[in-house]
């Protein structure tokens, strides 16, 4: 069987790189959708639709996007320093029981 080694420090240190990242998305996602482009600046009044659909997406459906990716993105982080709490849990558990079976056979 093939594996990798992690520590709980390891763990919790890319927890914490990916709330971190999530808190970059959510800004640049407000930067991202508060466009100064008024409909008008298609063109004049005559491409204003254009810019009214324009305007529609990026408030509406790229706010959605970078919204939900922002919030993957920060359970996933939440999610991982959960289980870095876990993982440092059982290990001091564990050596604990050890270090425990150690001093009962000595």
């Amino acid at each position: 069987m093939t594996g990798f080694d992690v520590t709980a420090a390891e763990l919790a240190d890319t927890a914490r790189r990916v709330e971190a990242a999530a808190s970059s998305i959510d800004a640049e996602s407000r930067r991202a959708t508060a466009t100064e482009v008024a409909p008008t600046g298609f063109g004049g009044e005559k491409y204003a639709g254009h810019g009214q659909a324009y305007l529609a997406a990026v408030r509406g459906e790229l706010a959605s996007v970078l919204r939900g990716f922002h919030d993957v993105t920060a359970s996933f982080g939440r999610s991982l320093g959960e289980a870095a709490n876990e993982y440092g849990r059982n290990e001091a558990d564990s050596t604990e029981r050890i270090s425990g079976l150690d001093s009962r056979g000595s």
